[in-house]
């Protein structure tokens, strides 16, 4: 006898809405790596279904003066993900905390199989604290 036990939450999917990747033109070796991640999470419940949720997570470097590094990167990745009643009040902070993290894997994934066939070799995206790059604005203060 087996239980029909619903998980409370469900990844249905995940895709790449735009993956951008290039060598950088400044780059010099002979100095240390100076990039700067940015991140934007952003949270959408289907307009008819409170428990159908998408989550965008867009990872770039910033392209500020003086920095020194390898690879210009702006990748946008998102996720379908179900949630039961049980946790649908907990949402936000549930997909935030869950599921930014698994989209993240997903586009530290890619930048390291794109730049492993580019000119300065592959690169992998550091990890990161969930709080503070997937987190609101209000939360890190």
């Amino acid at each position: 006898m087996t239980a029909n036990i619903k998980p409370p939450l469900q990844l249905e999917a995940t895709f790449f809405e735009d993956v951008h990747i290039s060598s950088s033109s400044n780059f010099d070796d002979e100095q240390p790596q100076t990039e700067k991640l940015r991140f934007e999470l952003d949270l959408g419940m289907h307009p008819e279904n409170e428990l159908i949720c998408k989550v965008d997570l867009r990872v770039y470097t910033a392209n500020d003066d003086g920095e020194n590094q390898q690879y210009e990167i702006d990748v946008k990745a998102s996720a379908v993900v179900s949630l039961d009643e049980s946790i649908a009040e907990k949402g936000e902070e549930v997909l935030r905390f869950s599921i930014g993290p698994i989209v993240y894997s997903s586009i530290r994934e890619m930048v390291q199989i794109v730049t492993s066939r580019c000119g300065f070799g592959g690169y992998m995206l550091p990890a990161v604290n969930p709080k503070i790059a997937f987190g609101r604005s209000e939360d890190q203060e």
